[in-house]
């Protein structure tokens, strides 16, 4: 089981360049993905829409590469002499004929238009540029992957363990449930009784109508799916090697509905209030159940 958030980095250097890719994932309902390359990298993003599409399902995944160049196959920045002499001369014409002063400091100078030159790379620059990016794209990715199945298996934790606490808490319910309704019941039969024999009315048929108003609010049923419910989800985070986020939603969504009838049946304040744990540690579980691929 993996996370949806993580980060990856890959670097790789050679003479006269260095290629970095940077990778951050976070949660998202789908796989939602952005690239951001150089101009000499931009041909390969569908190679990178491709690379992470083949490893991930789900998340917001952003990719940025960087390239830092100093010469790989005639490529790189080279200062145009004549560009530069033809400012100096301009500067030495201004300073003659019309009595300026001043200095140019030497990062305004080189910013000047046409000073610095940026030559392109050659095919087999762009090749060897390529290769390295491929290259470190891996990196970033295995890494991102290392991560995200990292913080997957703190979740799983996580989620196990808030799983067994419903089903701890669960459990007892339905015993409890059918000793307040049976205390309930006898209580009422007998007022039921009194009140039935000073009216003349069939005390055998209003003993009937109570039960079925008792086992109206019998909770057994929700409690047994509840469970089953659990182990469903137990199995999913044990078991599952894939993309399992959206299974557990699901699951999650059925104990909710499970936990939302238990809470319209009780009506005994201490089982009211075990209901009310229960859904608690739910809304944390789903909350974390989220950032599941």
């Amino acid at each position: 089981m993996r996370s949806m958030t993580g980060f990856g980095r890959g670097t790789v250097t050679g003479e006269g360049y260095a290629v970095t890719v940077e990778i951050k994932s976070v949660n998202h309902r789908s796989l939602s993905l952005s690239v951001g390359l150089p101009d000499e990298l931009s041909s390969l993003e569908p190679r990178v829409r491709q690379a992470v599409q083949e490893m991930f399902s789900r998340g917001r995944i952003r990719v940025d590469a960087s390239l830092e160049t100093s010469g790989i196959g005639g490529s790189g920045l080279v200062l145009d002499v004549d560009a530069a002499s033809a400012y100096v001369a301009a500067a030495e014409k201004l300073r003659s004929e019309y009595g300026a002063t001043g200095e140019i400091p030497l990062s305004v100078f080189l910013g000047l238009p046409g000073v610095m030159r940026k030559v392109e790379v050659s095919d087999a620059g762009q090749e060897e540029l390529s290769s390295a990016f491929e290259s470190a794209l891996e990196q970033a990715l295995l890494q991102l992957d290392t991560t995200r199945t990292r913080e997957g298996g703190d979740l799983a934790a996580f989620l196990i363990d808030r799983l067994l606490a419903i089903g701890n808490k669960a459990r007892p319910v339905t015993a409890a449930q059918k000793r307040t309704a049976g205390e309930r019941f006898e209580r009422m039969r007998e007022r039921v009784s009194e009140l039935a024999s000073e009216a003349g009315m069939d005390t055998d048929r209003m003993a009937l109508e109570l039960a079925l108003m008792a086992d109206r609010g019998d909770v057994t049923e929700e409690v047994q799916r509840l469970l089953s419910h659990i182990d469903h989800a137990l199995e999913t985070i044990s078991g599952g090697s894939g993309p399992v986020g959206r299974r557990l939603e699901f699951i999650m969504q059925e104990m909710h509905r499970e936990l939302n009838t238990m809470g319209a049946k009780v009506d005994d304040a201490g089982l009211a209030s075990e209901v009310v744990d229960m859904k608690s540690l739910l809304a944390t579980l789903r909350e974390q159940a989220a950032n599941v691929e």
